[in-house]
């Protein structure tokens, strides 16, 4: 659980107090207006909305790796629209097309199982099963097999 300090986990103590007798979306919101836009809360008990917040609220060291994913997918295939589904960033157009996200060890690119089998001999060498390839922080990103990837994954789904 991420570390709220005091004042989270009191707010927190409070809403398990009282949440049988206050509807869900109303101790939602009634949390969300105490805290505001404070990232840790939103982490915890929020949705995040954008991209540019998915990436805020990852940690420092990884986000210059999620920058540049984002980066190269957006250049990639700028016909696709940016948004987060499934709690990552996400390209879609008609439908999902590739996700990212961030981990603590690597980052995790999404571009479904037939893509991996596709490119499976290109990514040879890298952490992969069915519709997941890890990248390790540790390892320079594979900027043309990535925008290509994702220029494959907007011919084969985008609708």
């Amino acid at each position: 659980m991420a570390d709220c300090g005091e004042r989270g986990l009191r707010m927190l103590l409070i809403a398990v107090l009282i949440v049988s007798f206050i509807p869900y979306g109303a101790l939602f919101l009634w949390l969300r207006k105490l805290h505001g836009d404070d990232p840790a809360y939103r982490k915890l008990c929020g949705k995040v909305e954008t991209v540019d917040q998915y990436i805020e609220e990852q940690d420092e060291k990884v986000r210059p790796y999620l920058n540049e994913v984002r980066q190269i997918i957006r250049n990639a295939i700028p016909g696709a629209q940016e948004k987060i589904s499934w709690s990552m960033p996400t390209y879609w157009k008609g439908q999902n097309l590739i996700h990212f996200a961030a981990s603590k060890k690597h980052l995790g690119l999404y571009p479904g199982g037939e893509a991996t089998t596709v490119f499976a001999e290109k990514l040879a060498g890298f952490d992969v099963s069915k519709g997941t390839i890890r990248l390790p922080y540790t390892k320079p990103l594979p900027k043309d097999l990535i925008a290509e990837i994702a220029v494959w994954c907007y011919g084969q789904y985008a609708k």
